[in-house]
Protein backbone atom coordinates (compact mmCIF):
# COMPACT_ATOMS: atom_id res chain seq x y z
CA UNK A 1 0.00 0.00 0.00
CA UNK A 2 1.48 3.57 -1.21
CA UNK A 3 1.79 5.78 1.75
CA UNK A 4 0.34 9.55 0.95
CA UNK A 5 2.36 11.76 0.20
CA UNK A 6 1.84 15.86 -0.78
CA UNK A 7 3.55 18.97 -2.33
CA UNK A 8 2.75 22.39 -2.46
CA UNK A 9 3.02 25.29 -4.75
CA UNK A 10 3.27 28.45 -3.21
CA UNK A 11 2.31 30.93 -5.76
CA UNK A 12 3.64 34.27 -4.09
CA UNK A 13 6.73 32.75 -3.93
CA UNK A 14 7.11 30.84 -6.66
CA UNK A 15 8.52 27.67 -5.43
CA UNK A 16 7.21 23.94 -4.55
CA UNK A 17 7.27 23.15 -1.07
CA UNK A 18 7.84 19.04 0.01
CA UNK A 19 7.33 17.32 3.21
CA UNK A 20 10.05 19.40 5.39
CA UNK A 21 8.45 22.88 4.56
CA UNK A 22 5.24 21.95 4.32
CA UNK A 23 4.47 21.89 8.31
CA UNK A 24 4.73 25.09 9.05
CA UNK A 25 1.55 26.15 7.16
CA UNK A 26 -1.80 25.00 8.44
CA UNK A 27 -3.66 22.48 6.78
CA UNK A 28 -6.70 25.21 6.77
CA UNK A 29 -4.36 27.81 4.93
CA UNK A 30 -2.96 25.34 2.08
CA UNK A 31 -6.84 24.10 1.40
CA UNK A 32 -8.48 27.52 1.34
CA UNK A 33 -5.74 29.72 0.43
CA UNK A 34 -5.26 30.77 -3.48
CA UNK A 35 -1.73 30.97 -2.47
CA UNK A 36 -1.35 27.13 -2.37
CA UNK A 37 -2.13 24.57 -4.97
CA UNK A 38 -2.14 21.13 -2.99
CA UNK A 39 -0.65 18.28 -5.41
CA UNK A 40 -0.71 14.57 -4.17
CA UNK A 41 1.93 11.40 -5.15
CA UNK A 42 0.71 8.76 -7.85
CA UNK A 43 2.35 6.16 -5.62
CA UNK A 44 4.24 5.39 -8.48
CA UNK A 45 7.78 6.63 -9.35
CA UNK A 46 9.39 7.36 -13.30
CA UNK A 47 11.99 5.19 -14.40
CA UNK A 48 14.70 7.41 -13.17
CA UNK A 49 12.97 6.34 -9.63
CA UNK A 50 11.80 9.93 -9.22
CA UNK A 51 7.71 9.92 -7.48
CA UNK A 52 5.54 11.54 -9.82
CA UNK A 53 3.07 14.10 -8.77
CA UNK A 54 -0.35 15.46 -10.01
CA UNK A 55 0.94 18.19 -12.31
CA UNK A 56 4.03 16.46 -13.35
CA UNK A 57 4.82 16.57 -16.69
CA UNK A 58 5.93 13.49 -18.44
CA UNK A 59 7.26 12.13 -21.20
CA UNK A 60 7.67 8.96 -22.36
CA UNK A 61 11.37 7.75 -23.25
CA UNK A 62 10.96 5.39 -25.81
CA UNK A 63 8.21 7.04 -27.90
CA UNK A 64 8.78 7.99 -31.14
CA UNK A 65 7.34 11.42 -30.85
CA UNK A 66 8.16 12.30 -27.20
CA UNK A 67 5.28 13.97 -26.92
CA UNK A 68 4.55 15.61 -23.33
CA UNK A 69 1.85 14.79 -20.87
CA UNK A 70 0.19 15.98 -17.51
CA UNK A 71 -0.29 13.80 -14.78
CA UNK A 72 -3.55 14.70 -12.85
CA UNK A 73 -6.75 12.44 -11.00
CA UNK A 74 -9.22 11.37 -13.55
CA UNK A 75 -12.32 11.01 -11.54
CA UNK A 76 -14.25 9.46 -14.34
CA UNK A 77 -11.61 6.15 -13.55
CA UNK A 78 -10.77 6.92 -9.97
CA UNK A 79 -7.14 7.05 -10.71
CA UNK A 80 -3.95 9.25 -11.75
CA UNK A 81 -3.72 9.56 -15.36
CA UNK A 82 -1.91 11.98 -17.93
CA UNK A 83 -3.43 14.61 -20.80
CA UNK A 84 -1.78 15.76 -23.70
CA UNK A 85 0.02 18.95 -23.09
CA UNK A 86 -0.69 19.53 -26.87
CA UNK A 87 -4.31 17.73 -27.73
CA UNK A 88 -4.62 18.40 -31.19
CA UNK A 89 -1.49 16.37 -32.32
CA UNK A 90 -1.29 13.12 -33.74
CA UNK A 91 -0.49 11.07 -30.24
CA UNK A 92 -2.38 8.67 -28.14
CA UNK A 93 -4.84 10.46 -25.75
CA UNK A 94 -2.75 9.24 -22.86
CA UNK A 95 0.43 7.40 -21.34
CA UNK A 96 -0.59 4.59 -18.66
CA UNK A 97 0.95 5.01 -15.57
CA UNK A 98 1.30 0.96 -15.48
CA UNK A 99 3.81 -0.88 -14.36
CA UNK A 100 5.24 -1.75 -17.74
CA UNK A 101 5.15 2.01 -19.09
CA UNK A 102 6.47 3.52 -15.54
CA UNK A 103 9.86 2.14 -16.87
CA UNK A 104 10.37 4.65 -19.88
CA UNK A 105 8.63 7.30 -18.12
CA UNK A 106 10.84 10.49 -17.44
CA UNK A 107 9.72 13.75 -15.32
CA UNK A 108 10.87 17.20 -17.32
CA UNK A 109 9.19 19.29 -15.52
CA UNK A 110 5.33 20.35 -13.82
CA UNK A 111 2.84 23.04 -14.68
CA UNK A 112 4.33 25.57 -12.13
CA UNK A 113 7.85 25.45 -12.99
CA UNK A 114 7.81 24.73 -15.90
CA UNK A 115 5.05 26.56 -17.50
CA UNK A 116 6.81 26.65 -20.98
CA UNK A 117 6.21 23.40 -21.41
CA UNK A 118 2.24 23.36 -20.26
CA UNK A 119 1.62 26.54 -22.10
CA UNK A 120 -1.43 25.09 -23.82
CA UNK A 121 -3.09 23.19 -20.93
CA UNK A 122 -3.52 23.77 -17.14
CA UNK A 123 -4.31 21.89 -14.70
CA UNK A 124 -7.46 23.46 -13.62
CA UNK A 125 -8.58 22.93 -17.28
CA UNK A 126 -7.81 19.28 -17.00
CA UNK A 127 -9.91 19.26 -14.03
CA UNK A 128 -12.77 21.74 -15.19
CA UNK A 129 -13.16 19.18 -17.85
CA UNK A 130 -15.76 17.08 -15.59
CA UNK A 131 -16.29 13.88 -17.92
CA UNK A 132 -14.13 12.61 -21.17
CA UNK A 133 -15.92 14.33 -24.23
CA UNK A 134 -16.40 10.15 -25.58
CA UNK A 135 -18.15 9.05 -22.38
CA UNK A 136 -20.54 12.40 -22.19
CA UNK A 137 -21.67 12.27 -25.97
CA UNK A 138 -24.14 9.86 -27.68
CA UNK A 139 -23.54 8.36 -31.11
CA UNK A 140 -26.37 8.31 -33.41
CA UNK A 141 -27.62 5.31 -35.10
CA UNK A 142 -25.57 3.57 -38.33
CA UNK A 143 -27.40 4.96 -41.28
CA UNK A 144 -26.51 1.61 -42.87
CA UNK A 145 -27.92 -0.83 -41.16
CA UNK A 146 -29.59 0.87 -37.98
CA UNK A 147 -27.97 -0.24 -35.62
CA UNK A 148 -27.47 1.13 -31.96
CA UNK A 149 -24.03 -0.57 -31.30
CA UNK A 150 -21.38 1.88 -32.31
CA UNK A 151 -18.31 2.94 -30.69
CA UNK A 152 -15.59 5.25 -30.62
CA UNK A 153 -12.59 3.66 -31.63
CA UNK A 154 -8.50 5.07 -32.18
CA UNK A 155 -6.20 3.91 -34.02
CA UNK A 156 -2.24 4.82 -33.49
CA UNK A 157 -4.14 8.44 -32.02
CA UNK A 158 -6.74 8.77 -34.98
CA UNK A 159 -10.02 8.12 -33.59
CA UNK A 160 -13.06 7.38 -35.68
CA UNK A 161 -16.89 6.28 -34.92
CA UNK A 162 -17.61 2.53 -36.07
CA UNK A 163 -20.43 0.83 -36.43
CA UNK A 164 -19.66 -2.92 -34.95
CA UNK A 165 -22.40 -4.48 -37.04
CA UNK A 166 -21.92 -3.92 -40.67
CA UNK A 167 -18.48 -1.97 -39.95
CA UNK A 168 -19.35 1.67 -41.44
CA UNK A 169 -16.85 3.74 -40.03
CA UNK A 170 -17.32 7.60 -39.94
CA UNK A 171 -14.61 10.39 -40.16
CA UNK A 172 -10.99 10.51 -39.45
CA UNK A 173 -9.87 13.02 -36.60
CA UNK A 174 -6.94 14.14 -33.99
CA UNK A 175 -9.83 14.40 -31.27
CA UNK A 176 -12.71 12.21 -30.21
CA UNK A 177 -15.30 14.93 -29.90
CA UNK A 178 -14.39 15.56 -33.68
CA UNK A 179 -14.91 12.02 -34.63
CA UNK A 180 -18.42 12.08 -32.39
CA UNK A 181 -19.37 15.11 -34.13
CA UNK A 182 -18.37 14.01 -37.45
CA UNK A 183 -20.55 10.50 -37.05
CA UNK A 184 -23.71 12.99 -35.42
CA UNK A 185 -23.42 15.66 -38.04
CA UNK A 186 -23.36 13.52 -41.11
CA UNK A 187 -26.19 11.44 -40.59
CA UNK A 188 -27.96 14.81 -39.53
CA UNK A 189 -26.90 16.06 -42.86
CA UNK A 190 -28.59 12.49 -44.76
CA UNK A 191 -32.04 13.29 -42.69
CA UNK A 192 -31.55 11.06 -39.69
CA UNK A 193 -34.09 13.30 -37.48
CA UNK A 194 -33.69 10.59 -34.65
Amino acid sequence: MSRFKFRVWDAQKGIMLFKKEIPNISTRKLFNSKSYTVMQWTGKNSGRGEPIYEGDIIVNAKSKNKEPYIVYWDDNCAEFSSYPVYPATYIPAEINLTKDNLKNIVIVGNVYENPEIARYQKLEDIYAQKERPFKAKKFRSCPFCWSDNVDLENDEGIWFVKCEDCGAQGGNAYRPENAIAMWNNNLKSKGDDR
